[in-house]
């Protein structure tokens, strides 16, 4: 068909090709901003949330951590108490001669 046409027609039919493309690259390029747009407001949501969550979780947070002292003090204190038992030198007398024994070091 295009050989028909005399030079004029051919210039202005490369022209309305050339605008329909324009026209097809813009609409991309405003597409991709578009994308862009709603996956930064994607991750500002998902790390608002991460931000939220953990300032309602931060309080049940601090509350194990104090408890976790509490209860390595009272380990510790634990700990101690069974150490005075004279049982417990016994027993310790008991498996360090084993170990000198068995050479165990």
């Amino acid at each position: 068909m295009s050989e028909n046409l005399n030079n004029q027609q051919k210039l202005e039919e490369v022209y309305h090709m050339t605008m329909e493309n324009n026209e097809i690259l813009r609409s991309m390029r405003r597409q991709q901003h578009i994308a862009n747009a709603f996956r930064l407001f994607y991750w500002v949501v998902i790390l608002g949330a991460l931000g939220g969550a953990y300032y309602y979780i931060r309080p049940a947070i601090n509350t194990l951590s104090e408890n976790k002292q509490q209860v390595d003090s009272a380990l510790k204190q634990f700990n101690e108490l069974r150490s005075q038992l004279p049982e417990t030198k016994v027993i310790q007398e008991v498996i360090n001669g084993l170990k000198a024994s068995s050479g165990i070091k």
